[in-house]
Formats: structure tokens, C-alpha cells, sequence
């Protein structure tokens, strides 16, 4: 979830990192610090993350990452969980708007390098999913922008799926996604690859996504843009539907596969 709107205050004992619980999922918060205003007054900025874990989880998490720069407190968090030899890491990022020009570009630009930085620091093959609001369009991107992979064959991070013109939030997602070998799914899904997102005077445009590694897209699943989840959510607070629809990703299981035993001959 992004855009909680939370925040901490040292004075008061709260810390940018806290963890509640309901009686089926326990929820990991990250805040931003409680700033004063020109005038002296507090405000709440547009900042502040959550991940909901199904009970149980907690017993494998192994580390939670968030943004040590003050800049991007409430804008991104990763947590990771291990259990045996497999690993798993999950993330939820919140872009700034793409508006007010270059000072928020340069902190969209410093947000997706902490998340790259945070996925080189995981362990090898740990598979890494996020979900964001990246305000940004993508599909169709300028004429000289150049894929960094040569490798044609490849499943590119943008999918050709309801294009949008690329603004500048979306030329740094697509960056991170071809740094990070990653791919935007619902840029992939035809069914569900249009607009996200609905602002005022009905303006639609596609700003999230839920990313992950290329390998584990290839192994299969089901994407679902859920309006009866977002229903319920916007009308629990007597919002209108509009905003943001939830986006869902269900992995499809895959068998277990076991390499047979072969005998070596010798002489």
C-alpha cells in the first residue's frame, strides 16, 4: 500500500519502521518524519508505505529494508523472508508525482537506485516482487531512448500492451527494470494492462504496476485488476471509485521436479 499519509515523531518515542498486527495479517508501516511547515504548523506529507504479510510469515523474516535518506523516508520499503533454502523478497514503492520538474525527478531517480542497491545486497536467485505507484507512463518512449539489452529475443521490461507516452517517471522505471532484468506484468497481460489510475474530469492512466524478476514472470501466473477489492476499500471510507484499482498477481505452482540418479561407469 502506498500513500498512508502516516508519520513518526522522535520526540514522542516513534521510529520510521512499526509493526502492528490484525488477527490474520501482520502489517509492516513505514513512516515519514512529522514536518513543520513555513509557518510552524505540522503537516502530513503524501509519504507512507505498508505491507500486509499473512500470519505466519513473521516467523522467516529476516530483514527489513528502508530508506535511511531523510528524502525518501515513506517511500519505499523491502522485506525478506528465508525458510530453508529458499528466500523471498517483497516490495512497495511510492514515487513522488511527476510534477515540480527536476527536484522530483532527481528523487524518483535516487528512490529506484536505493531499490537496486537493496536487491544486489540480497542473497543470489532470491526472488524479488514489488508493487508500485511509480506515476509513470510507459510503452511508447521517445525515439532515442535504446534498450540496453541486445539481446532481441528477450522478454523486454515494457510490454507492447496499451502504451502510454513515456514521461519522465517512466523512462527511470524503464531504466531500473532493464538494470534490475525485471518486467512490469501488466504491461504483458493484455486483459488487464490499461489505466490504473482515475483523476479529475475522468482522466485514466496506467501508474501502477507490480514488477518482478524476468525468470519468475516466465514461470506463470494470473494478473487481476480487482474493482471488487477496490469497491470495498474506497467505499470503507466513503470515497467515490475512483483513485487507484488494486492490481493482483497469483503465482501458478509449479511441479517439483527431482534430477534422476544416474550411475557413472568407471574402468
Amino acid at each position: 500500500m502506498q500513500g498512508t499519509q502516516e508519520t513518526y515523531s522522535p520526540n514522542r518515542g516513534e521510529k520510521p519502521l512499526q509493526r502492528s498486527s490484525t488477527n490474520n495479517y501482520d502489517i509492516w508501516e513505514s513512516k515519514a518524519l512529522r514536518r513543520k511547515g513555513q509557518k510552524g504548523q505540522f503537516f502530513s506529507p503524501p509519504e507512507g508505505v505498508e505491507i500486509w504479510a499473512p500470519k505466519g510469515l513473521s516467523a522467516i523474516l529476516k530483514k527489513v529494508f528502508i530508506p535511511e535518506d531523510q528524502e525518501l523516508q515513506g517511500r519505499g520499503m523491502i522485506i525478506y523472508f528465508e525458510r530453508g533454502p529458499f528466500s523471498y523478497a517483497f516490495g512497495t514503492i511510492y514515487s513522488p508525482v511527476c510534477v515540480f520538474g527536476f527536484k522530483n525527478l532527481q528523487l524518483d531517480r535516487k528512490l529506484w537506485n536505493w531499490v537496486q542497491r537493496i536487491k544486489a545486497e540480497l542473497p543470489t536467485r532470491t526472488p524479488l516482487i514489488i508493487g508500485t505507484d511509480a506515476n509513470g507512463h510507459v510503452g511508447n518512449a521517445p525515439m532515442d531512448v535504446i534498450s540496453r539489452d541486445d539481446n532481441v529475443e528477450n522478454l523486454k521490461p515494457i510490454g507492447n500492451h496499451c502504451p502510454e507516452r513515456e514521461n519522465a517517471h517512466g523512462a527511470v522505471l524503464r531504466e531500473f527494470l532493464e538494470a534490475a532484468d525485471m518486467v512490469a506484468t501488466n504491461t504483458h497481460v493484455a486483459s488487464e494492462a490499461g489505466h490504473t489510475w482515475t483523476g479529475g474530469r475522468t482522466t485514466k492512466h496506467r501508474v501502477d504496476y507490480i514488477l518482478m524478476d524476468r525468470s519468475l514472470f516466465v514461470n506463470g501466473g494470473h494478473l487481476k485488476k480487482d474493482h471488487t477489492m477496490h469497491g470495498k476499500l474506497r467505499h470503507s471510507v466513503g470515497k467515490l471509485e475512483g483513485d487507484h484499482i488494486p492490481i493482483r498477481w497469483t503465482f501458478t505452482p509449479q511441479p517439483w521436479y527431482t534430477a534422476p540418479i544416474t550411475l557413472e561407469g568407471c574402468d
